[in-house]
């Protein structure tokens, strides 16, 4: 027994040596990188117009203090039309010009956007190099939340269940966000259809048994559009593929037409703040 340890160690070893030997540094030739245009803007009802136009970087670029500046656009021209209405967005040239609900943007218009539902609206944009991009999407009707429960446990800690009355007749597309006590601890952010919906058409938002007592649940429901719903899960497939060499590269499914990719789209908001007591 002793001398059949000795043999699987030695071989082991061996093993382990040979494996050693088949490392190789090698130089791979990278095609130049062409940076692409990308564009994200979103329309809320009696909000101002606003669009973030930037630009990718390469993956292997160094990261400086000056990154921002570097994939910012601010010379292009930039126009929503509307009916028979054409709003220019205007760049601000500095950083940062808006941030509203997490979400940057560099150009803007003091013009609010209308409540035009059956209207689209078609967003042009011409950038310094000649570049152009093209997008249309419409305001979509707000889909109201019925109501928000707690359902406690023996521990008297409680889940939220959030009752949402789909619409018949359509396909309708859905982004949940959820947030613990405040607007700072996110608990649930995804995209679903209305697949899901269950009995009496209606579609049932669930948490996790986290809150306790006095404990505040923030439910945030946005109507949005396939184009969004597309846009979305194929952008964080992307993401979580990024540096994983088992996942399966993914494409970002964009509704920008033209020299560039991104999404441009409505977003209507239902919010509802419920305490657990």
């Amino acid at each position: 027994m002793f001398k059949q340890a000795i043999f699987w160690s030695v071989l082991f070893m061996f093993f382990l040596s040979a494996c050693g030997s088949l490392e190789k540094e090698i130089t791979v030739d990278l095609p130049e990188y062409e940076k692409q245009y990308i564009v994200e803007g979103y329309l809320e009802a009696n909000k101002p117009f606003r669009l973030l136009l930037t630009h990718s970087s390469g993956y292997f670029d160094a990261i400086t203090e000056s990154v921002i500046d570097d994939v910012l656009v601010n010379d292009a021209l930039v126009t929503i039309s509307y009916g028979e209405t054409v709003d220019t967005l205007h760049p601000n040239g500095g950083f940062p010009l808006y941030i509203e609900d997490d979400k940057l943007f560099n150009y803007g218009s003091e013009n609010m956007v209308p409540e035009l539902y059956n209207t689209p609206f078609d967003l042009n944009i011409e950038t310094a190099d000649g570049k152009k991009m093209w997008a249309s999407t419409q305001l979509l009707p707000a889909i109201s939340i019925d109501s928000v429960t707690f359902r406690k446990n023996a521990d008297s800690m409680a889940l939220v269940l959030t009752y949402v009355s789909d619409p018949v007749n359509e396909a309708n597309f859905y982004r949940r966000m959820a947030y613990f006590n405040n607007m700072d601890s996110l608990e649930q952010d995804f995209v679903t259809d209305d697949a899901v919906v269950g009995e009496k058409n209606q579609i049932v938002f669930g948490t996790a048994y986290n809150y306790a007592p006095n404990d505040t649940a923030i439910n945030i429901l946005y109507h949005i559009t396939q184009d969004y719903y597309d846009y979305f899960r194929t952008m964080q497939s992307a993401v979580s593929s990024n540096g994983n060499p088992f996942a399966i590269p993914s494409s970002i499914i964009s509704n920008i037409q033209g020299d560039g990719i991104g999404i441009f789209t409505s977003l209507t908001k239902t919010e509802v703040i419920k305490v657990y007591e």
